[in-house]
């Protein structure tokens, strides 16, 4: 009966470790904020009234846009405010509605990268980098 729940926490210490293994707590190849909503990574770049957006590798390179897609709204306070996206050479520009401060809230990206499934990445608002304790991937990007 002692195995189980020690066995428990062996699993939950694992996953905790392992859940900013690719690397949220740190800032992505152009300065962006980085979430993992499948096969490949989602880097957001707040400009003043834009966001880019760039689907990368697992590698955090080769940003693709060909045979991509991005959908992109803010949510708050239980609204949905959907973001026109165009796509560039590397990434997808994303324009933020006059006046619109990034400021509370979720960033909902639903992304397909190329021939990879598509998935969806949360950003919380304001962006910010994800605290992480553990020490293991340092170095890694």
């Amino acid at each position: 009966m002692k195995r189980i729940p020690l066995a428990a926490l062996a699993v939950t210490a694992l996953l905790t470790t392992k859940a900013f293994g690719h690397g949220e707590d740190k800032k992505g190849p152009h300065g962006g904020f980085i979430r993992m909503p499948g096969a490949f990574h989602t880097e957001v770049v707040a400009k003043k009234n834009a966001l880019e957006v760039f689907f990368l590798d697992i590698n955090w390179k080769e940003p693709v846009v060909k045979n991509s897609s991005a959908a992109v709204k803010i949510i708050r306070n239980g609204k949905e405010k959907d973001l026109q996206c165009r796509a560039q050479t590397d990434r997808f520009v994303c324009d933020l509605p006059k006046g619109e401060k990034l400021s509370s809230g979720q960033l909902s990206i639903t992304a397909k990268r190329g021939e990879l499934p598509s998935g969806t990445a949360v950003y919380d608002l304001p962006l910010s980098l994800t605290k992480s304790n553990s020490q293991e991937h340092e170095g890694h990007h």
